[in-house]
């Protein structure tokens, strides 16, 4: 049996039909294909997967991290060096700094639209030597140094959820979903600031719905291997250090395959989304 695994997002925003008949299936389709090239894609069961259990070292929830008599109000990105941690404050537009026994030691920036100052930041990066703060609703990424003084930035339309920023061995990635772009995501040298690369082709153009189909995930680990997806789509790209695709991972699981059968013979399904259920 042909075995099809369909995102849970799509299937619930479309009426879902044969392939044929999906135009928008068939783009989707397309872009996997000019992202994979000649990568196969190797097809994983999420329900074979085994569970690692993960230890969490602390948890900032705002409340713990306590700043004269003033708490954090929206923590929403934190990064850390050998002695401390820095954590970007999304509803009081500035950086606050502690020490690794949570003392505060230092809080940068304020509300505006100058140099060093934020509005409505979203993600927090930094490679030792500069921090990179995705400045929101200031459409622009700005790079401080490790004293926070301000360099330099350059523009930028980020998600206001999500991930935004990702840095690993010089190679800074920026999402950026500007509607003047088909891809997605910059890829920039920091050594030389040059944009080397565009990843990630835009699924709905301006005007079309649901742009959420335009949402995605990434992340780097300590190799500087880079792992991205559309948050409603099946598939995982993961790249080396060099840029080049390695691997194209095809997920699902049991219930998804039997409801996307099912979509393909012409039988409804009722299917949870945001707490209801809705009928295909």
């Amino acid at each position: 049996m042909k075995i099809l695994t369909i995102a849970i997002l799509s299937i619930t925003l479309f009426s879902c039909n044969k392939k044929s008949n999906n135009p928008l299936q068939d783009r989707i389709d397309w872009i996997v294909q000019s992202i994979s090239g000649n990568v196969e894609p190797n097809v994983v069961t999420i329900d074979n997967v085994p569970e690692r259990e993960v230890t969490l070292s602390f948890m900032i929830d705002g409340s713990n991290l306590r700043v004269s008599d003033q708490i954090l109000s929206r923590p929403v990105s934190i990064v850390e060096d050998v002695n401390f941690y820095y954590v970007l404050d999304r509803a009081q537009h500035a950086i606050f700094k502690f020490d690794k026994n949570l003392n505060y030691r230092g809080k940068y920036g304020r509300e505006g639209r100058g140099p060093g100052e934020f509005m409505t930041p979203t993600d927090l990066v930094t490679d030792g030597n500069h921090f990179y703060v995705y400045d929101t609703q200031n459409l622009r990424i700005q790079v401080l140094d490790k004293n926070f003084n301000y360099l330099y930035s350059f523009e930028g339309q980020p998600t206001p959820i999500g991930k935004n920023l990702e840095l690993k061995n010089h190679l800074l990635y920026v999402h950026d979903r500007s509607i003047y772009k088909d891809k997605l995501i910059d890829v920039y040298e920091t050594r030389s600031n040059n944009k080397i690369k565009e990843l990630m082709p835009v699924i709905m153009m301006p005007g079309e719905q649901p742009l959420a189909l335009n949402r995605i995930e990434f992340s780097t680990n300590n190799e500087g291997y880079l792992a991205i997806g559309y948050r409603a789509l099946p598939y995982i790209f993961i790249y080396n250090p060099m840029m080049e695709l390695e691997h194209v991972l095809h997920l699902g699981n049991l219930e998804t395959r039997e409801k996307a059968d099912k979509i393909q013979t012409g039988e409804s399904v009722y299917i949870k989304f945001g707490g209801e259920r809705e009928t295909i």
